[in-house]
């Protein structure tokens, strides 16, 4: 039987790397926890803890927003990948 072969088909692959300090991240969680876990709020209390609760939804955001910036980025080089071979 005569054995197919694809002239020039190379494909390499190299992984993406993300660099990040987990643990650095995890352990300024934690200490926020901490701080605010127990926090009682009277009625004077209420406008700073609303700017309070504000900011740690902007922390969150921020964090979410570049988990999902980061993972468009590496999925790029997939989707491009996909397209181009769709096509064959």
């Amino acid at each position: 039987m005569n054995e197919i072969k694809l002239a020039g088909f190379d494909v390499m692959y190299e992984p993406s790397k993300v660099v990040y300090d987990f643990q650095e991240l995890d352990k300024s969680i934690e200490e926020i926890e901490k701080r605010y876990k127990n926090l009682v709020i009277s009625d004077d209390e209420l406008k700073e803890a609303k700017k309070l609760a504000t900011e740690l939804n902007k922390c969150a955001n921020k964090l979410n927003d570049k988990k999902k910036e980061i993972k468009n980025e590496i999925n790029k080089e997939s989707k491009a990948f996909e397209k181009e071979c769709s096509g064959i």
